[in-house]
């Protein structure tokens, strides 16, 4: 049983590696190339990119010169961080995953100067991104044994009472004005300035659509938002460009027929996501570099959609809220 799983999750590595065009390191991680938050003084503000650790691949520790935020896809990966010049870790402070109810945390923050490393199980892999801010270069240190771990992580930004199934409630997620349920998980304590006045450099939050409230509705923001898929999906989203193109997107782990885990859509670009029928959520998180602030996002009006690009209002008429 155990060579079938392992040949199994081997065959998902290849296949991941393969449509997701990771490259392969000397660590046994493949990663994707760096996608960049760039502001107008040409600082990069936040970078990301997505990364697949194997099976087979030696825990690394790891110290990034800013706050590494990490976004789980598939699978799960204990998350170990090092106490003082201790070089073996013999607890997960926490474990990357989307199995709310068990504890698991899809997104988790490491602060900058902190040395950390992720171990997935023995037979399996995990499949996730991450997201540096500032986006600077991390700092790699030398492979150790690979250690036993506690089955029974803290449950890190997830509430003591679990009896309920539903992840709006297992997350504490509030409703959200474009659709849909939210909570801030994290701020980066650096800002910067940006035409419309002081920002973060990035914050996070989770966003989830079930079918109670299924539509992200149409809107802007200035900056970039980049998505992360967690659980659930696939999510649907249709992006309008300031030139009038629309383009399609789809989040979601089934990459050969064109999902994708994480994408960004561009800052002033216009976008709605929505549950297809039959998927009864999707929780995602998402990133904005520089940071989200309320007095930069506008609601679409389908009349105002209806003047500036005619040829999509039909299409779009259904996804805005007034």
């Amino acid at each position: 049983m155990k060579e079938q799983q392992s040949t199994a999750t081997d065959g998902r590595v290849e296949r991941l590696s393969a449509t997701l065009r990771l490259t392969p390191g000397p660590d046994g991680r493949y990663t994707g190339p760096w996608h960049d938050a760039v502001v107008a003084s040409g600082d990069t503000v936040m970078r990301w990119r997505t990364v697949l650790i194997g099976p087979h691949a030696d825990p690394v520790w790891r110290c990034g010169t800013g706050d590494t935020v990490l976004f789980s896809h598939e699978g799960t990966a204990h998350v170990l961080l090092q106490h003082g010049n201790a070089r073996v870790a013999h607890a997960a402070h926490a474990v990357l995953g989307k199995d709310l109810a068990a504890g698991q945390v899809p997104q988790y923050t490491v602060p900058a100067g902190s040395h950390y490393a992720l171990v997935p199980p023995d037979s399996g892999h995990v499949l996730l991104s991450e997201a540096h801010v500032p986006g600077e270069a991390e700092c790699e240190t030398t492979p150790f044994p690979r250690p036993r771990l506690s089955t029974a992580p803290s449950p890190v930004g997830v509430p003591s009472d679990r009896s309920s199934t539903r992840t709006a409630h297992l997350l504490d997620l509030a409703a959200h004005v474009e659709g849909g349920y939210f909570r801030q998980m994290y701020e980066s304590t650096a800002t910067v300035a940006t035409e419309r006045g002081i920002r973060t450099l990035a914050n996070t939050i989770y966003y989830l659509l079930d079918r109670a409230s299924p539509v992200g509705h149409l809107h802007g923001n200035v900056s970039d938002i980049t998505h992360f898929l967690h659980r659930g999906g696939p999510v649907h989203y249709l992006l309008l460009s300031p030139d009038g193109e629309l383009h399609e997107r789809v989040l979601g782990l089934d990459v050969e027929r064109g999902e994708v885990p994480a994408f960004t859509c561009p800052g002033a670009w216009w976008k709605t996501s929505f549950l297809p029928d039959g998927v009864t959520e999707g929780l995602i998180s998402e990133i904005v570099a520089p940071g989200f602030d309320f007095a930069d996002q506008r609601m679409a009006r389908a009349q105002d959609i209806a003047a500036a690009f005619p040829e999509h209002a039909r299409r779009l008429e259904r996804y805005v809220s007034h």
